[in-house]
């Protein structure tokens, strides 16, 4: 039995996942992932040199780390694809951590299609493991907050709402996702929704503050009269039972958003007004005028033509140079799953 114990514990200890996870405390990677926030070019460079003696996943992810502090937004994501294809794909919160950070270097590189193909490429592969329902319904969350985001970002607000639709679907009493899809129905003008949404952060937790305030708001700044109770659901659909997370069905889509019509009014003619309009009265016939002897008539006097004025052309404004584009705002940070190992992104 002491025979077994040991042989199943040495076989833990080699395994990738957990190699992966030693790594990420090294104290070089520690030292690295520090510098890559206070001096990314030091951490590029030590970066560098380590991958000299080793090119596991630590060196890696800390020279794609030091490459987003330096800006360098294109190579830090390929970088960052290349740090999460080499995690093992049964290590599915590390390797979703970690495409989120691709992500979020890809849309810094002006790269935004790629981002959602990728985030789209690990939601789809999630729902082919075999994992624990609710990890993978929790990463999976995620991950469409993620995508919702970048569709936000772009304008693309109707994706944005399936993707959150989806993610509350999978984690309904999830705060966070809650008060996204209350902010994406909100630009959408669909306030009664968004309203719904904001009750069930508060119904959750009573003493969230920011959905307090954004409640008043869409009341128009009036005191509001929502008490939370312990009986109200948040407006989603519970998770599925299923081990594996599809992608595309919005599960909870809490009511249809309705389109406004445009009421038109018809112009009706009353018996009034009818009666009002009378007849015009035919004009009297003239008198034909007595008829007088005709007088010699000199040749008319030439008339002089009247000079034609010309009006004057309106200024010509001068050219209105084009408005610069909009930045597209920058996306928040990835904050790290507790007990990881593997710290955020850099400020760059």
């Amino acid at each position: 039995m002491k025979r077994l114990l040991l042989i199943s514990t040495c076989l833990f200890i080699t395994s990738p996942a957990f190699a992966q996870q030693a790594s990420m405390q090294s104290p070089a990677y520690r030292e690295c992932s520090t510098l890559a926030n206070s001096n990314p070019t030091q951490a590029l460079a030590k970066a560098d040199t380590w991958l000299k003696m080793d090119t596991g996943i630590a060196a890696q992810h800390c020279r794609a780390m030091a490459l987003y502090g330096l800006r360098r937004f294109a190579e830090a994501g390929d970088a960052l694809t290349a740090v999460r294809d080499m995690i093992a794909p049964e290590n599915i919160t590390l390797r979703s951590y970690v495409a989120r950070q691709a992500a979020n270097a890809m849309v810094g590189a002006n790269k935004a299609d790629q981002a959602v193909s990728l985030l789209t490429t690990q939601i789809n592969e999630i729902s082919t493991m075999r994992t624990d329902n609710g990890i993978a319904a929790g990463v999976t969350s995620e991950l469409l907050v993620e995508r919702a985001r970048i569709h936000t970002n772009f304008g693309k607000l109707d994706d944005a709402a399936k993707d959150l639709d989806h993610a509350v679907s999978l984690t309904p009493t999830n705060e966070s996702v809650l008060m996204e899809r209350s902010a994406v129905f909100e630009k959408l003008g669909d306030f009664a929704l968004a309203k719904n949404d904001l009750k069930s952060v508060l119904t959750i937790n009573s003493s969230h503050n920011a959905a307090r305030v954004a409640l008043s708001r869409l009341n128009g700044g009036a005191p509001m009269n929502f008490t939370p109770t312990q009986t109200a659901a948040p407006v989603a659909a519970t998770a599925p039972q299923a081990s594996a997370v599809p992608e595309k069905p919005a599960v909870a889509t809490p009511a249809k958003r309705t389109k406004k019509k445009k009421s038109v009014k018809k112009a009706t003619t009353t018996p009034q007004a009818k009666a009002a309009v009378a007849p015009v009265a035919a004009t009297e016939p003239v008198a034909a005028a007595a008829k007088a002897p005709t007088l010699p008539t000199a040749a008319p006097a030439p008339i002089a033509a009247a000079p034609v004025a010309t009006p004057a052309l309106p200024p010509v404004a001068a050219p209105v140079a084009p408005k610069p584009a909009a930045a597209v705002p920058a996306l928040p940070p990835v904050a790290a799953p507790a007990g990881m190992g593997m710290p955020a992104l850099p400020k760059p």
